[in-house]
């Protein structure tokens, strides 16, 4: 399950990606909504293995285009492949922790770079998640299982 979940973060940093890929200019509403993802994702994968994890955000200056998003879209997923390969070899260690760690402040530090709240992103998409009814980890999901 943990390399399932591992995947599933991926696809999130894939999908944010393409936005910044994609976007002539800075399209704030749809990456924060991405990065929202990912961070649930590395979220639930952190508490599944009870993982601990250590957040301090390092906060970046306003991004001045779209290149750098996608510049730090792809460092999430080499610290995501990192954690891949950190389980793939000994399981769930603590190297995994310091990448889930610093994956996740990266993510709060993009958001703070695009002038948004990667919190409230959070609340707000964990509420619209959780209104779907056969989606991956909700309760009716486990209820039609």
């Amino acid at each position: 399950q943990t390399l399932v979940r591992l995947a599933l973060v991926h696809t999130e940093i894939s999908e944010a990606a393409e936005v910044s890929w994609s976007a002539t200019t800075m399209a704030k509403a749809p990456l924060t909504e991405e990065l929202a993802d990912t961070a649930i994702r590395l979220l639930e994968l952190c508490w599944c293995v009870s993982m601990p994890l250590e957040i301090t955000p390092v906060y970046y200056t306003p991004y001045e285009d779209v290149d750098a998003v996608f510049r730090h879209c792809g460092v999430l997923h080499i610290l995501v492949d990192r954690i891949t390969q950190s389980v793939k070899r000994h399981g769930v260690t603590p190297e995994m922790a310091q990448h889930a760690s610093t994956a996740l402040e990266l993510c709060w530090s993009m958001a703070h770079g695009l002038g948004a709240d990667l919190y409230a992103a959070i609340k707000a998409k964990n509420k619209i998640n959780q209104a779907r009814p056969y989606q991956y980890g909700t309760p009716q999901e486990r209820e039609n299982a």
